[in-house]
């Protein structure tokens, strides 16, 4: 009881101001009145001060929090000095929607200012960013002022006397830390922006477009953005708050997957952080149609339990050995630290000097500096395993170099040996068969002999033509239409059948594969083949179309075609059916007059299937 009369009594102490005076904290001399209906007047509430019904005001900077009632703030102040005096009355705060103060002059003068968000400034407020209020004082005059304060936001109310010289204008005059903090942040946006220009990396962006909204958030609670005459007017003031802290979180999370490369280490916890990306955006649009006193508290608390998220996320990446994840807990710890420091002044009887949002702000400095570390120390991991991979993949390249140096050679001596076995065989096969030919008596002999002969210098040409297929390692369809033509003049004229061949090779379409072109070969091969022993024909016609995706080719003789039994060929075809499907093509098979062979195949032709034998 004696501590509260005495704080009952020094609340209602005037306010003794001389000369000298330059700045007067105004906590311990106000006195608290709660308007519940908002609707009282002047009068009413100097009755009710008159009834004993304010109460004293404790602490340095009262806070009030959310509240729907009108406050009424009373103190008187005197001038002692010898002179008349200018002080200032300034409500260290810029975010209350609503501030009118009376000061009642002891010659029965009245002056009354209005201002906040809620309201324009009249022209006697000066253009400051908190709210200030002339008092002129004449020698030994005595002013009672009351101020009647209403927001929907937290109100706080941190009231001050101060002279012309030591009152802290808008603008460049501002408090020089702030200024600092402001600049260092834009300068870190600026940074982001550069370093994700320069280095390409995702990361910086996401940074910068954090601290953007991060930014935004700071310049409305400092009232810069109504100072500056930005627009939105009460809306940003509230609405525009939270979304701006509802988008940092977002970018900041997004930040977050890529630091830690969620998506290659931590699948299942990329899924959940995809859910929670999307699930900001639906609750930021519930916080805005909500009431504000309802959204703030709803939007800090959503703020808190995704950040407790990222930093279990971070605790767990650091835990499996992520270095980068001790610098991200680290840029935390310190925005926390910081952000402790705004129950310092509603936990202590002398606060710290400066308002909250000012150490939030340092501390969003400090962690968006190790943030910023966190992100180029992970942009040089990322270069040193690049550089890594690429020292990886030019020895992989060397050693491919190597093996296929070597194949060459191989390849080289397969073609010698083929030219000196293979093909001297089937040389002095031939010419064994020529001379067989000649000592042969006249008739069927000398037939057979001839026979040998052809074969033999077949399949010395064959030999020739695998060889330079090699050697070059390439086809075109010129190539490959030349030894279709080459092949059937040599196989079917000398037996009486006459061989044509019609392609649009105009057409520019790639080569096939070599091993693919020579499998194709061998089918046309296998189908003239066919068309010697068993069609009795004397034409046979190739035909080749192309398409911008597709070749069709066509052989047909004008032979017996296939027996009325309705068998259609032994192995050969089969062995064509195979070839044809392992190229990724189809064959079907005609008769009439004559057989019909109808290739259809994609293009570019590739060797799709290997052969299973």
């Amino acid at each position: 009881m004696l501590l509260w009369s005495a704080c009952l009594v020094r609340g209602a102490g005037p306010v003794i101001l001389d000369d000298r005076t330059t700045e007067v904290e105004l906590a311990p001399h106000l006195s608290l009145y709660r308007d519940a209906s908002g609707r009282m007047t002047l009068d009413e509430v100097r009755q009710a001060w008159a009834g004993g019904g304010f109460a004293p005001v404790t602490g340095r900077r009262p806070t009030l929090g959310f509240t729907a009632d009108a406050v009424w703030l009373r103190f008187k102040v005197r001038h002692g000095g010898a002179t008349a005096r200018e002080w200032f009355l300034e409500l260290m705060t810029p975010r209350m929607d609503e501030v009118r103060v009376f000061l009642l002059h002891s010659s029965g003068q009245i002056d009354h200012f209005e201002t906040g968000k809620a309201r324009s400034a009249q022209s006697r407020v000066l253009d400051t960013v908190d709210p200030a209020f002339p008092l002129l004082l004449q020698p030994g005059e005595s002013v009672e002022c009351f101020l009647r304060i209403r927001s929907e936001t937290s109100l706080q109310l941190p009231l001050r006397l101060s002279g012309v010289g030591s009152l802290t204008p808008a603008g460049p005059g501002k408090q020089e830390l702030v200024a600092v903090l402001f600049g260092y942040l834009i300068s870190l946006i600026l940074l982001g922006f550069v370093f994700g220009r320069v280095a390409r990396e995702p990361s910086f962006l996401l940074y910068a477009l954090a601290l953007c909204g991060i930014f935004v958030v700071y310049l409305i609670l400092s009232g810069y953005w109504a100072w500056l005459g930005l627009p939105g007017g009460a809306f940003v003031a509230k609405q525009g708050l939270i979304i701006a802290a509802e988008f940092a979180l977002m970018m900041k999370m997004a930040f977050l997957r890529r630091l830690f490369d969620l998506k290659r280490v931590m699948a299942a916890v990329e899924r959940w952080s995809k859910r929670a990306m999307v699930s900001i955006v639906f609750v930021a649009a519930a916080l805005v149609m909500l009431p504000y006193r309802i959204a703030f508290p709803l939007c800090v608390g959503h703020l808190l339990v995704l950040g407790m998220g990222m930093m279990l996320l971070a605790t767990l990446a650091w835990w499996r050995g992520d270095r980068v994840a001790g610098l991200y807990l680290a840029a935390w710890l310190v925005f926390w630290a910081c952000y402790g420091m705004n129950a310092v002044f509603l936990l202590v009887r002398h606060p710290l000097p400066y308002l909250p949002w000012i150490y939030c702000l340092l501390g969003t400095n400090v962690s968006a500096t190790l943030f910023l570390v966190a992100i180029a120390d992970r942009v040089r991991q990322i270069r040193q395993a690049a550089l890594e991979a690429q020292e990886r993949l030019v020895a992989v390249e060397r050693q491919a170099s190597e093996e296929l140096r070597q194949q060459i050679c191989r390849e080289q001596l397969l073609i010698r040996d083929l030219h000196d076995g293979i093909g001297g065989l089937t040389a002095n096969l031939a010419i064994l068969a020529e001379i067989g030919r000649r000592d042969a008596p006249a008739g069927q002999e000398r037939e057979r002999f001839a026979r040998i002969t052809e074969m033999a210098t077949h399949g010395g040409a064959e030999v020739r033509s695998l060889m330079s297929l090699l050697e070059t390692r390439e086809m075109s369809w010129t190539d490959f239409f030349d030894e279709c033509r080459c092949h059937g003049q040599m196989a079917l004229e000398p037996h009486g059948i006459e061989f044509r061949l019609d392609e649009n090779s105009a057409i520019e379409a790639a080569g096939p594969e070599i091993f693919a072109g020579l499998s194709l070969l061998r089918v046309i091969k296998e189908a003239m083949a066919n068309a010697v022993k068993h069609a009795a024909c004397s034409r046979v016609e190739v035909c080749g179309r192309f398409t911008t995706e597709r070749l069709r080719l066509t052989v047909r003789d004008n032979g017996a075609g296939f027996p009325s039994s309705g068998t259609r060929g032994g192995r050969g075809l089969r062995n064509m059916a195979d070839r044809i499907r392992e190229l990724g093509g189809t064959m079907d098979c005609r008769s009439g007059h004559g057989v019909e062979l109808v290739f259809e195949l994609p293009l570019p032709l590739k060797l799709l299937v290997p052969a299973s034998g």
